[in-house]
């Protein structure tokens, strides 16, 4: 071989590594897409009849009319998880759970005092860094003597990620119609 197809064998062999290079490179940088997870809020039990308790206004704030299950990082920062988001709209899976919840707890109520309308303006519903739910707000029961009250309630959520958070958040809304149920 002469010096000339030797430079060009060697500059083709140099030229296929170059290749090889980016083509490791590229596959390397590219990642697999991250795996969406959908979560529901539902109530401990399903099968009782809702007739005679309605959740008739949820007053939520903007960060909640969001997809995306919220984290609080900070006293006044909270971050959407990217990769875990609500099914349903927030306002809709709280009224379910609500609704079943109170049902269960005041299934031996004076059918007179029946039926009752609620509203609920909520402040604050979201997990923390720090390992719990929080959810503040007022309700409000409908009628000539409307009584009102403020709430706060925290739950912690233990091991387990995500889906331990979400069951985090059906806990505050059980623990708010305990407040409610003991209030009537």
């Amino acid at each position: 071989m002469n010096d000339l197809q030797l430079s060009k064998t060697k500059r083709a062999i140099r030229a296929v590594l170059m290749w090889v290079g980016v083509v490791v490179l590229v596959g390397c940088q590219s990642r697999p897409a991250a795996e969406v997870h959908y979560y529901l809020l539902q109530p401990s039990v399903n099968d009782l009849p809702r007739e005679f308790v309605e959740v008739a206004n949820i007053e939520l704030p903007a960060y909640l009319k969001s997809s995306s299950v919220m984290l609080g990082v900070s006293d006044n920062e909270i971050r959407p998880a990217q990769y875990h988001l609500w099914s349903e709209p927030m306002e809709e899976g709280m009224r379910r759970v609500l609704e079943a919840e109170l049902v269960s707890r005041l299934k031996y109520v004076d059918r007179e005092v029946v039926p009752m309308k609620i509203d609920l303006k909520v402040e604050l519903f979201h997990a923390t860094a720090s390992g719990r739910v929080i959810l503040k707000g007022v309700w409000r029961i409908r009628g000539d003597d409307a009584q009102r009250s403020a709430f706060s309630i925290q739950m912690g959520i233990g091991e387990g990620g995500y889906p331990a958070a979400v069951r985090a958040h059906v806990s505050a809304l059980a623990s708010l119609t305990d407040e409610i149920a003991k209030s009537l």
